[in-house]
């Protein structure tokens, strides 16, 4: 039978910064498709011409592959760290949304927006030590 290789403490948490790193920018690009998608279909309405246009909008479909991805290498750094320690990493993604909001599509924020951003970056520092 197979033993899984064991590895370093300070090794894991490398892979953990790095697969947190490729979260960070599936974030930012799916914060990017979900914004050209809003303004590409318009206003929500629940019916089929709605759904049929927004179904086969491509920055939809990108959005939903991005999100997909994101869930997929975020469930690695849960299962690595634990779910309450892996939460503080995945929660940077928060952080992507918000400054691809504000660079690539113009958002403006709040003073509470920009502490939340401070906060979660500052607790993530603080459980990575």
């Amino acid at each position: 039978m197979l033993k899984p290789a064991k590895v370093s403490k300070n090794k894991m948490i490398i892979n953990v910064w790095v697969l947190n790193a490729i979260v960070f920018l599936l974030g930012m690009a799916n914060t990017l498709f979900w914004g050209y998608a809003v303004r590409n279909v318009g206003e929500p309405s629940f019916n089929f011409g709605f759904l049929l246009k927004l179904g086969f909008n491509p920055f939809f479909l990108l959005a939903l592959l991005t999100a997909l991805c994101s869930t997929l290498v975020s469930y690695s750094i849960l299962s690595s760290l634990g779910i309450a320690r892996g939460r503080f990493f995945v929660a940077t993604t928060y952080i992507a949304v918000v400054v691809t909001s504000v660079i690539f599509l113009g958002e403006k924020l709040t003073v509470k927006e920009y502490l939340g951003v401070a906060l979660i970056l500052a607790g993530t520092i603080l459980v990575a030590q």
